[in-house]
């Protein structure tokens, strides 16, 4: 049983192969550039994503969004993490946060399933906090932020192989519900 996930990004692709194929599904990745609106709901930009690679591959597909919502900064950067990710360094995150005691952030990831039937969301929260230092390497949400009983980034998390997140059981969910799935 195959699931095309849209994705550039090689982790996400090997976490999803990871959690799927012992369910006997296996990922196969799709690229494309689509647009990305600006929202502050995720549900919404992991929608439209969803339908213009549905639009595009004329297949079901699998797609996915995320945000990640720093609370002693309102939220910030929610769903724009994207661009953080891109623009800031380690330190420019750093400097933000100097002088704040409360590092709690809320990790809110969507997956967005579509065929001809319509659309399907799987959201999971996550409660995390964002590091004093950068520890490893990759995009800058992962060298700085810790969902991990551990404390440790989710950039070492993976270096070390050990899991980045606790409580995470939306691969079993989206592994349960495709299984079953009428197409």
């Amino acid at each position: 049983m195959n699931l095309f996930y849209v994705t550039s990004n090689k982790e996400k692709v090997a976490v999803a192969k990871k959690h799927l194929e012992p369910h006997g599904i296996e990922i196969v990745q799709k690229t494309h550039d689509f647009t990305e609106i600006q929202s502050e709901s995720i549900e919404e930009i992991a929608e439209h994503k969803a339908r213009q690679a549905f639009d595009y591959f004329k297949h079901p597909l699998l797609i996915n969004d995320a945000g990640w919502y720093i609370q002693a900064l309102n939220g910030f950067p929610g769903p724009y993490m994207k661009y953080i990710n891109t623009w800031f360094t380690p330190q420019n995150l750093l400097d933000l946060m100097r002088d704040i005691t409360d590092r709690r952030v809320l990790y809110r990831e969507v997956f967005c399933f579509i065929d001809s039937n319509g659309t399907k969301f799987f959201i999971q929260e996550l409660s995390g906090k964002v590091l004093t230092k950068p520890e490893g390497k990759g995009i800058l949400s992962w060298q700085m932020i810790s969902l991990s009983p551990t404390g440790k980034s989710i950039a070492r998390c993976w270096e070390e192989g050990i899991s980045s997140s606790r409580n995470s059981t939306i691969w079993k969910e989206i592994a349960d519900w495709y299984k079953n799935h009428e197409f």
